[in-house]
C-alpha cells in the first residue's frame, strides 16, 4: 500500500512518502501540517511526480476533494500534455 506522512517537529517538517525520501524543512508556524501535504501535493502532481491517487494519499484527502483543490488552484487535473491530448482528439474522431 501506498503510505505518505508530514511530522512535524518544532519548527521542522518531515516529510515522507513510502518509497520515497524524507525532506526536513523549516516552516513558519502558522502553516498547518494539512496546507503543507495539500501544497506539496499539489505541485508534485503539476509537476507529473505523482499519480491523481498518490498525490491524493499524501494530501490525506480523497480523490474527489483533491480534483475539488486542485480545481481551487486552477490546476490541471489531466496531467495531459497539448500535443498528446491533440492525439487523442485525433483518435476519438478518426
Amino acid at each position: 500500500m501506498f503510505r505518505c506522512g508530514i511530522i512535524l517537529c518544532g519548527c521542522c517538517v518531515l516529510l515522507g512518502c513510502g518509497f520515497m525520501k524524507v525532506v526536513k524543512l523549516k516552516v513558519p508556524e502558522d502553516v498547518s501540517e494539512g496546507e503543507i501535504k495539500l501544497l506539496v501535493a499539489v505541485e508534485l502532481y503539476r509537476e507529473g511526480k505523482l499519480t491523481l491517487k498518490q498525490a491524493a494519499d499524501l494530501a490525506e484527502m480523497s480523490v474527489w476533494d483533491f480534483l475539488h483543490e486542485l480545481g481551487k488552484r486552477k490546476a490541471s487535473f489531466t496531467n495531459i500534455g497539448v500535443e498528446d491530448l491533440r492525439e487523442e482528439l485525433e483518435e476519438f474522431e478518426g
